[in-house]
C-alpha cells in the first residue's frame, strides 16, 4: 500500500508486487496530505484500489478474504 508522501518512493516496488501477482492499494488524493507518492504509484498502472485513508483497512480485508 502506498500512503501520503513526497517523490516517487515505492513506484518500483508496486510494479514488482503487481508483476508477482500481488495487489496494490494507494491512498486517494482527497485524504493524502501529499499526493505525490500515491500519484506516482497510480501512474504505473499497477494499483488495484485507490481509496480514502479511512477505507484502506476494509480494502485490505477485501483482498485477504477473497
Amino acid at each position: 500500500m502506498v500512503l501520503t508522501g513526497c517523490d516517487d518512493d515505492g513506484k518500483e516496488g508496486v510494479q514488482v508486487i503487481s508483476k508477482m501477482g500481488g495487489k496494490v492499494i494507494a491512498q486517494n488524493r482527497a485524504t493524502a496530505k501529499s499526493f505525490s507518492m500515491p500519484q506516482n504509484a497510480i501512474k504505473t498502472g499497477c494499483v488495484d484500489l485507490i481509496l480514502p485513508l479511512e477505507e484502506i483497512s476494509d480494502g485490505v480485508m477485501s483482498i485477504v478474504y477473497v
